[in-house]
């Protein structure tokens, strides 16, 4: 989709770095009045960042029309068109405002285990690296998906559970406009809203997803070795999950994006 831009200021960041670094999903939103490009993860807010972009350029309907999925409309038709590319590489030669929405990679990685519980391939994939077999049944605990996490390159594997930190903002090619933690989205994006002159919005109606999963409410009870996890019904805060192990192998795993992004090392 990408091959027939060109290159830019290799000062800043150009296409040859959206090869390198962005994968499926992880292309930026790009606002075709070209007030902002908008930078997000899988399984790190993107459904809300996505309603919220389309309901700010006019499209949410129709593409909730095509979908109630957004992220088909996002990627089928949004990416594919003419006016993207031509987006893109305006967006690109004006260097306009980047703004990225991130989550703590605490709740990221209980999140992506959920993400992952649902497919059967990475009971596959999860079986053939631990050596264990794994199924439906028979799944995997939280702490067994951190051991499977550990032995991954992290910069370059599942877009759901790669890292968030591109390797382009630790050498000052992407330098953000703002960083929106998803834990203070609402107050974030007011203040996008606000600064940019952009639309009210109705930011509440867009954080719910169809993937959400009800937590239950104060048990305090670690399980995150249990074998036992419905996601069809209530299951334990994030926090429940870990351990003193799996929260010091999270904080190695992710150590790039608690740094990038200040998040705190204890888990609240």
């Amino acid at each position: 989709m990408l091959n027939n831009l060109l290159n830019l200021n290799s000062n800043h960041i150009t296409i040859d770095d959206f090869r390198a670094d962005v994968r499926f999903g992880g292309l930026p939103l790009v606002d075709p009045k070209f007030r902002f490009m908008l930078f997000f993860s899988a399984k790190a807010g993107s459904t809300f960042i996505t309603k919220w972009f389309f309901e700010q350029t006019g499209k949410l309907e129709e593409a909730l029309e095509y979908s109630d999925w957004i992220h088909h409309y996002r990627i089928k038709v949004y990416y594919k068109s003419l006016q993207y590319k031509q987006n893109l590489k305006t967006a690109l030669s004006r260097q306009i405002k980047m703004i990225k929405l991130v989550r703590c990679p605490y709740q990221r990685t209980v999140s992506s285990y959920f993400h992952c519980l649902r497919h059967d391939y990475f009971y596959t994939e999860l079986s053939n690296i631990l050596g264990t077999p794994f199924n439906k049944v028979h799944i995997f605990t939280f702490e067994e998906f951190v051991n499977y996490l550990n032995t991954l390159d992290i910069s370059k594997c599942n877009p759901h559970f790669r890292l968030q930190t591109w390797r382009h903002e630790n050498n000052n090619r992407m330098k953000f406009y703002l960083i929106i933690k998803i834990e203070n989205s609402i107050d974030g994006f007011k203040k996008l809203e606000s600064d940019l002159s952009l639309k009210k919005t109705d930011l509440l109606r867009h954080i719910v997803s169809k993937h959400d999963i009800e937590k239950k409410s104060g048990t305090r009870e670690c399980c995150g070795d249990k074998r036992i996890i419905d996601l069809r019904k209530p299951v334990n805060q994030y926090g429940d999950f870990y351990n003193q192990s799996t929260i010091k192998l999270v904080s190695k795993i992710y150590n790039t994006d608690f740094e990038t992004y200040r998040y705190p090392r204890e888990l609240v």
